[in-house]
């Protein structure tokens, strides 16, 4: 039992840090006064159709939840949902958690089993997911400092529960820069309800974008507060498909079968959506049929922390955990060679930038040439993380998923949400989306039978995949903008070479390697290297979504971008900022 939470001898579980009691008294009876009836739920419950959210601070025991999924399985229609987005930055134990279960009333205690299993089962990492009662309630748990747990989630609440400890006790759970992430992930009119009538706590709502009024409080409480976000402006990329009145998608057409499309495909197939994914020219028939794709981060200059590198650091963490496990991805790490001692500064610095600095190490030359089995004259940046993977297996893997169908042609039936996931040209005009088309061409050698083929990734200019099982190694790429063509050039086996030059060593046994097969596709990118992910503008009301443009990174991004789309349109928690969604609108100029 964790040292600062201990019952006390009226049995009333108090926390010794803060000095305060989880609840007083009838604690369900006070849920269901100040936060249910706080926030109307048993009415709005009842005329759900779609998901509901709702939105916690202080997760606690978990009574708020039990009780609010409790009245939600009793009163929403079937196929209604419950998103549960809570916070918490002191876990209970689970022995403390179940003799505080203890005490709730038998018509309870099936859901508090239920809940205990699911928080036994996983770490208490950063945040965490669990379907309840057969996957109708989702509740997410964000582990941490509440201002900044919300800060990195970007999602929209119908309804709030404000239930630190008291304000007199935990004021940071009642600071006016929380209770504006709060506003800024309500749903316009959406509510919120909380016992404390602090004066403080009232000026900060309103400023922050509630209309505020008291109401009768419980028991030997006088007053509560609740009240509603005001109407304001919503975003150009929304983060929430799912309302309240529409269902979760029941059929989704993906129009793309390369990697892009596969991820997103598989993502809704897990939800048990059913999936029509549209492959005119087959699967995996574009860049996505590269069987060496590197999968490391972009590491930038400087000692700012940048969007695009926290996004992209943010992209590759996601990809490499979703990979672990797969046949088709090799963690076998990833060199970033410096070419000469100018490069060697600037790769340091990059090494270090705040971004990525917990994925990334500098390595002199002795530890980077041992680590390579190659002399690396002048150090390397090493990511442990990072490895190599069999794109084509993988989209092929993907998308033989039993609530996938595959088709050559569109489909006539309608569906619920439509995703573009190609890396064509060919969208409406309508949709202002713009890309630029990039060809590369990679070449498969065997390597020399004298000497050791290095056993991680080397990347320069280009990039070292190491051997596959059947001993072929894959160099590449080129990178031609504004060109179109997939036809397989020899010429280019020396450019590719060429890359490796800075790596005398290496770049001998390379020149002694034949090349033993080609490989050409055209890439799509933005502007700005960011990939083109969320909702797409469309002025005739349909709802689409975009996974695009990943350019040279999709083996990195396709994965992420998949999750944070079926998050949208499950209405759950993004694993980004707010700020940082709009990033990636489609049609963004």
């Amino acid at each position: 039992m964790r040292p600062d939470a201990q019952f006390d001898q009226d049995g009333r579980l108090t926390s010794e840090r803060y000095g305060d009691v989880y609840y007083s008294g009838d604690g369900v009876q006070e849920t269901q006064h100040v936060f249910v009836g706080g926030n109307d739920l048993l009415e709005r419950f009842k005329a759900t159709r779609g998901t509901f959210v709702i939105g916690e601070t202080g997760f606690g025991t978990g009574l708020n939840f039990l009780a609010a999924a409790q009245c939600f399985a009793r009163l929403a229609p079937k196929p209604a949902r419950l998103v549960f987005v809570t916070t918490e930055l002191h876990p209970l134990s689970a022995v403390t958690l179940a003799a505080a279960h203890e005490q709730l009333p038998a018509d309870l205690q099936p859901l508090a089993r239920e809940l205990r299993a699911a928080l036994a089962a996983k770490p208490t990492t950063a945040s965490q997911r669990f379907a309840l009662l057969g996957g109708r309630i989702v509740l997410h748990v964000l582990f941490g400092d509440a201002t900044e747990a919300l800060g990195c989630h970007a999602f929209a609440a119908d309804a709030w529960f404000l239930d630190g400890f008291s304000p007199a006790r935990n004021p940071a759970m009642w600071s006016f820069k929380l209770l504006r992430e709060v506003a800024n992930h309500t749903a316009t009119n959406g509510t919120f309800a909380t016992y404390t009538v602090a004066g403080h706590v009232r000026r900060s709502l309103q400023d922050a974008g509630f209309a505020v009024d008291r109401a009768p409080g419980f028991a030997p409480k006088r007053e509560m507060l609740q009240g509603q976000r005001k109407p304001f402006a919503g975003h150009a990329n929304a983060v929430r498909l799912a309302t309240s009145e529409h269902c979760l998608p029941q059929h989704v057409h993906v129009h793309g079968a390369g990697i892009a499309g596969a991820t997103v495909a598989n993502a809704f197939a897990q939800r048990g959506v059913r999936v029509t994914a549209v492959a005119p020219h087959g699967i995996a028939s574009g860049a996505s049929g590269i069987q060496a794709a590197i999968v490391r981060p972009r590491l930038w200059r400087g000692g700012n922390r940048t969007p695009d590198a926290e996004m992209l650091g943010l992209a590759f963490r996601f990809t490499t955990n979703w990979l672990q496990g797969s046949e088709h991805f090799r963690q076998c790490g990833a060199l970033l060679c410096a070419v000469d001692a100018e490069d060697s500064v600037r790769m340091q610095q990059r090494a270090a930038n705040a971004a990525t600095s917990d994925l990334v190490s500098w390595l002199e030359p002795d530890e980077a040439s041992e680590r390579a089995s190659t002399r690396i004259p002048y150090g390397a940046a090493w990511i442990p993380a990072a490895g190599t993977c069999d794109l084509a297996a993988l989209t092929r893997g993907l998308l033989q998923h039993p609530n996938i169908e595959v088709r050559t042609n569109t489909p006539t039936e309608s569906a619920d949400l439509t995703v573009l996931a190609t890396a064509g040209t060919q969208h409406d005009s309508s949709l202002n989306i713009q890309t630029q088309r990039i060809r590369g061409q990679a070449i498969a050698v065997t390597w020399p039978l004298q000497s050791d083929s290095p056993p991680t990734v080397l990347c320069t200019s280009g990039y070292y995949s190491p051997p596959m099982a059947n001993g072929v190694a894959w160099i590449g790429s080129t990178f031609d903008r504004d060109d179109d063509s997939c036809e397989l050039r020899p010429a280019d086996d020396q450019r590719i070479r060429a890359h490796f030059a800075a790596l005398p060593d290496f770049a001998q046994n390379l020149s002694l390697a034949a090349t033993k097969h080609r490989f050409a596709a055209v890439r799509n990118a933005s502007a700005d290297r960011l990939p083109l992910v969320g909702v797409v503008p469309d002025a005739a009301g349909n709802q689409t979504v975009a996974s695009l443009a990943h350019g040279s990174r999709g083996a990195v991004t396709t994965p992420w971008a998949a999750e944070l789309l079926v998050r949208a349109a499950c209405g759950e928690p993004l694993p980004l900022s707010s700020d940082y969604w709009q990033r990636l609108v489609p049609g963004r100029a």
